[in-house]
C-alpha cells in the first residue's frame, strides 16, 4: 500500500512513482440510487405560407422535480447557515434527509418549473432543384412568473 514502509522494501509509495505497484483498491461506494424526476412536452405546427416557403414553430415546456437519492446521501454548502463549529459565522455544510443535523428533506435543490424553449425554422425553395433552410431554436429557457423562481440551486 503506497505510503507505508517496509524493511525490506523500502517505500512503497516509492515504488508506485517507479511504476512498481503490484495491487491497489478502493473502498467508495460504486453505485448511488440516483432519481431524477423528469416531464416534458412540446407542440409544433407547420405554416405552408404559400408553395414556395413553410414556416415551422413550436414551444417545449419541461418540468424538472428536484433529484433523490437512496438513503438521503446528498450534501451541499450553505454559504448563509450558521456553523455552530466556528462560533455560528455564516458558512456550513448541509444534509438532506430526516434527523439530527439533516434540513429534514429528501433534496437540497428546488423545482424548476420555469424551463420554456421556443423554436422556429422555415423552408423556401426558389426553384424546384433548390431548398434552403434556417432554424432557431432555445434548448433551455428561463421565464417565470413572479415568485416562482427557486432560491436555492
Amino acid at each position: 500500500m503506497p505510503g507505508a514502509t517496509t524493511q525490506t522494501s523500502g517505500s512503497s509509495f516509492a515504488s508506485f512513482l517507479l511504476g512498481n505497484a503490484f495491487s491497489g483498491a478502493t473502498e467508495t461506494i460504486r453505485y448511488l440510487q440516483q432519481i431524477y424526476p423528469y416531464y416534458a412536452m412540446y407542440v409544433q405546427d407547420d405554416w405552408r405560407v404559400n408553395r414556395k416557403l413553410t414556416v415551422n414553430y413550436g414551444v417545449r415546456y419541461e418540468f424538472t422535480q428536484p433529484p433523490r437519492s437512496g438513503g438521503d446521501q446528498y450534501s451541499d454548502f450553505d454559504p448563509k447557515k450558521p456553523n455552530p463549529a466556528v462560533n455560528n459565522y455564516p458558512g456550513a455544510l448541509v444534509f438532506a434527509g430526516e434527523g439530527t443535523g439533516r434540513e429534514g428533506k429528501s433534496s437540497l435543490i428546488a423545482s424548476y418549473y420555469c424551463a420554456i424553449a421556443s423554436r422556429a425554422s422555415m423552408a423556401y425553395s426558389p426553384d424546384d432543384r433548390t431548398v434552403l433552410r434556417a432554424a432557431a431554436g432555445r434548448s433551455f429557457g428561463r421565464w417565470c412568473f413572479k415568485g416562482r423562481v427557486p432560491t436555492r440551486w
